[in-house]
């Protein structure tokens, strides 16, 4: 008998994070047999997703030829990409030939290109690759505030705002966040990445700032989902963000328990947003 749309076999692209962990505790309620994890070096955490797999192969950020290669001599695997690694490590890490050979080839460089044409070559090599929120039902949260707080229309408004250039920016593939503070727009996301942008937009306009976080319509859900956790809901502290906003169905929200016990106990207002897109695909 064959597990849920006929998956027995996942290896799982890991990086830094929960995200992987969930995903490995879901592949296996979901029936998945045999589990693997392709670590990506100085991301993935060895202590808590190591005994949840059956193999642990470890792989460089730019090893994309031994991934390829690995994933060839394993045909029936299906493979996902889980977790999160530095964006500035593409300016220090070691490229192999084949990812030195698409870099050349690209023009701009941003999560859609250089995930989408990692996909591409994995696709064309025969390899099947699932959505990144497969097996992550439980964690991608329906609409509405989230806490006990709600937002106030100073908030209401920042986020109504926010949510409209976080999507024009998602769009134009800069970034997936914005911070915004009484209707002035303190950052946007670049190459920096989420908690930077956040730190950025906090230098500048001071406590009370909203964060938006956003997947563009047409989102290609195989990579770079937004995530939301502890290590997110820590920096939102530590800078005193008073607001944050993201999309329902559409967001990975891990430690949720956690998360929503912290931040009612600090005052940070969390709100779901009803996008109207597609949800993210989960089997």
């Amino acid at each position: 008998m064959t597990s849920l749309n006929g998956i027995e076999s996942l290896a799982i692209i890991a990086g830094s994070g929960d995200y992987p962990i969930v995903m490995a505790k879901g592949a296996r309620q979901a029936g998945v047999k045999t589990l693997i994890a392709l670590a990506i070096r100085g991301a993935a955490g060895k202590g808590r997703l190591r005994p949840l797999v059956d193999e642990w192969i470890p792989v460089g950020l730019g090893e994309l030829a031994t991934v390829r290669d690995w994933c060839v001599a394993h045909p029936a695997v299906a493979i996902a990409f889980a977790g999160g690694f530095s964006p500035t490590s593409l300016f220090t890490t070691r490229f192999d030939g084949l990812s030195r050979k698409l870099l050349s080839e690209m023009s701009a460089k941003n999560a859609h290109t250089l995930f989408g044409k990692v996909c591409d070559v994995l696709v064309a090599a025969g390899v099947r690759i699932l959505p990144a929120t497969s097996f992550m039902e439980s964690v991608l949260p329906k609409p509405g505030v989230l806490t006990l707080r709600s937002p106030d229309v100073r908030e209401t408004g920042d986020i109504e705002l926010g949510y409209r250039i976080a999507m024009q920016s998602a769009a134009l593939e800069i970034g997936q966040t914005v911070v915004v503070k009484d209707g002035a727009i303190g950052a946007v996301e670049a190459l920096e990445g989420t908690n930077q942008a956040i730190r950025r937009g906090a230098e500048l306009c001071g406590s009370g700032c909203v964060v938006v976080k956003v997947a563009k319509a047409g989102h290609d859900m195989r990579f770079d989902v937004p995530t939301f956790g502890m290590t997110t809901l820590k920096f939102l502290k530590k800078h005193r963000i008073s607001a944050f906003a993201f999309q329902a169905y559409r967001t990975i929200f891990l430690e949720q328990d956690k998360v929503l016990h912290a931040a009612n106990r600090w005052g940070i207002a969390l709100v779901c947003i009803d996008s109207g897109l597609p949800p993210a695909p989960t089997a």
